[in-house]
């Protein structure tokens, strides 16, 4: 189960590469917030993710809102990444795809497995790699 802020999502649309995802993760879990926020920026591409016939990206609500709260009081986290922490910990995730410093720190100190864009450009090459060139 593979969990997603809102960064990862949108640098991998400003570099065109939002494929990868797809091809890594086949299924990728946004919380409400998340949504919210890439749908302000770019709901076509949203739309087109969630198509039935593609059906990539998932959105899912945190069930405690007040962990949310207290993680944004304290971390100074934003919406989108405060939701993901906590959904990423209410669903036990297998991994939480985050970009921002502050929000890898805190996912990190709760024990959460995360990766970013870098990880996912890394992991891509290295399936490339194998299945091309072995």
């Amino acid at each position: 189960m593979i969990i997603s802020d809102t960064s990862v999502i949108s640098n991998l649309i400003s570099i065109d590469h939002l494929f990868l995802l797809k091809i890594l993760y086949q299924q990728v879990i946004i919380p409400q917030a998340v949504y919210n926020e890439l749908s302000r920026f770019y709901p076509q591409i949203l739309d087109y993710l969630q198509q039935e016939s593609f059906s990539m990206i998932q959105v899912k609500s945190v069930t405690d809102q007040n962990k949310v709260y207290q993680l944004q009081q304290e971390a100074k986290l934003d919406d989108g990444e405060s939701e993901a922490i906590i959904l990423a910990l209410e669903l036990k995730t297998d991994l939480l795809l985050i970009d921002e410093r502050r929000g890898r720190s805190v996912a990190q100190r709760l024990g959460i497995r995360i990766t970013g864009l870098l990880g996912i450009l890394l992991g891509n090459l290295r399936i490339f790699s194998y299945k091309y060139l072995l």
